[in-house]
């Protein structure tokens, strides 16, 4: 598979194509996206999974969810590529994962007074785990386990 600026020169102008010819359902899989925030905080995410991503997320420097990606000329399809210790990446959302952001959720809603009954947990999960049953994204950081929500 070729990479590089031919690459992505193919993908701006024929992304769908380009992902017919490998195989893909969508334009941004496999691929190290660049984001950056208005604080100044710029770096490179990549994408493991055949899945959509978001526009914006949090920043990690000033926590603000103003982290968007942005110079999409830029993205390089990379399938073989290794995360370096610390990269953030995309993958796909884990019904586990999803239970821990309910929870997470339910507990912020709780603490600042909102009266949340547990017949609301499923349907939470279920809306962060996506339509499709995990084809919602997560961001993990590679060499970093998160601890559980307090």
């Amino acid at each position: 598979m070729s990479t590089g600026r031919f690459d992505q020169l193919l993908r701006q102008t024929a992304p769908r194509q380009f992902a017919e010819q490998h195989g893909l359902k969508h334009r941004e899989a496999f691929c190290l996206m660049w984001y950056a925030c208005p604080c100044g905080h710029r770096e490179q995410y990549w994408n493991s999974r055949d899945g959509v991503t978001p526009f914006v997320t949090a920043c990690p420097s000033c926590g603000k969810p103003s982290m968007q990606h942005v110079q999409f000329a830029l993205d390089t399809f990379a399938p073989d590529h290794r995360p370096h210790h610390g990269q953030r990446v995309w993958v796909d959302m884990t019904r586990e994962r999803a239970e821990q952001y309910a929870r997470a959720r339910i507990a912020s809603a709780r603490a600042q007074g909102r009266e949340i009954s547990e017949d609301r947990f499923e349907p939470l999960v279920l809306s962060i785990l996506g339509e499709h049953g995990g084809a919602a994204p997560d961001m993990r950081v590679t060499g970093y386990e998160q601890g559980p929500a307090t």
